[in-house]
């Protein structure tokens, strides 16, 4: 029910079905071994929706309830996109950062979660810092299926600095 309610062709209310499903089960199982996944699917559910604070506090559940791994990260970077999409790029770039915690290059999701944090702080008017982000994302993955815009984003970034 969950997955055909993410689906981009899902009706209002098969989504509405599945958000009050996992708004059960995350309610009435709080010790359950899998929260952390229902709390991360009904943030996205409700993401879709656009129900920002009410997605936020479900990923935001789903990375105190996970253990280190992709559920997390998943969650931490769902915070980040709330925060985008309500245009508070600043907090956006705050929760991009924490879900880089503990990740390195070889990491999944790395990469995904630097172009996020860079997008956020050229957004937030802090181009000096995104251009470090960018580098950053260059140099620790110079084969990344990005490069080609990586580098035109730091030249764009450079440009705007020498003016």
């Amino acid at each position: 029910m969950v997955q055909r309610a993410e689906a981009p062709e899902a009706s209002a209310e098969a989504r509405a079905k599945a958000i009050t499903a996992l708004e059960a089960v995350v309610t009435q199982y709080p010790r359950l071994a899998a929260i952390s996944q229902a709390a991360y699917q009904l943030g996205n559910l409700k993401y879709l929706a656009g129900q920002y604070n009410q997605a936020r506090v479900a990923y935001e559940l789903a990375v105190a309830k996970s253990s280190p791994g992709s559920i997390r990260t998943l969650a931490a970077l769902g915070v980040g996109y709330t925060w985008e999409a309500e245009k508070n790029y600043a907090n956006a770039a705050g929760a991009y950062e924490g879900a880089l915690k503990g990740l390195g290059a070889k990491d999944f999701l790395y990469e995904e979660a630097l172009m996020a944090d860079a997008r956020a702080q050229e957004l937030s008017g802090k181009p000096d810092i995104a251009l470090d982000v960018y580098q950053r994302l260059l140099r620790d993955l110079p084969d990344s299926r990005h490069a080609d815009d990586l580098r035109s984003r730091i030249a764009s970034l450079r440009g705007r600095a020498t003016r």
